[in-house]
């Protein structure tokens, strides 16, 4: 039987070294939103891991992106009765909106999250005229 030796590259090792973010710092405003899942410790433990990808300097764009949609659609109905969803919405759809850029792909993706999460919302029965 033949061992494949593991091949561990420098670069790779490197670029975690210069990547490394001791404390990743979240924008205040955005705070609330783990309030939403106040009630659920481990909804809000995995959101608050994603809202410091999201705020990490370093972050890959399109996995960040990826993993909020699956999150949003996945997790939102966990808050549909809370008293943070309209709160949560509005927060939710600026940071989205923040992504917008020059970059043509992301746009597409933050498109197709926000038509996303509103379908989600509106087929839960949330009036539009409360989120304004």
């Amino acid at each position: 039987m033949q061992t494949q030796e593991k091949f561990v590259s420098q670069a790779y090792l490197a670029n975690l070294a210069e990547t490394y973010i001791e404390k990743v710092e979240l924008d205040a405003k955005y705070e609330p939103l783990i309030l939403a899942f106040q009630s659920f410790p481990a909804l809000k433990n995995q959101f608050e891991n994603l809202l410091k990808e999201i705020f990490h300097p370093y972050r890959n764009t399109n996995l960040v992106l990826e993993e909020l949609r699956l999150f949003l659609l996945n997790n939102i109905g966990y808050i549909y009765k809370g008293e943070f969803i309209v709160q949560f919405l509005h927060l939710i759809f600026d940071l989205l909106f923040e992504f917008y850029g020059e970059e043509k792909e992301i746009n597409i993706k933050v498109s197709e999250i926000t038509l996303s999460l509103l379908k989600k919302v509106l087929e839960s029965g949330i009036e539009l005229i409360k989120l304004r």
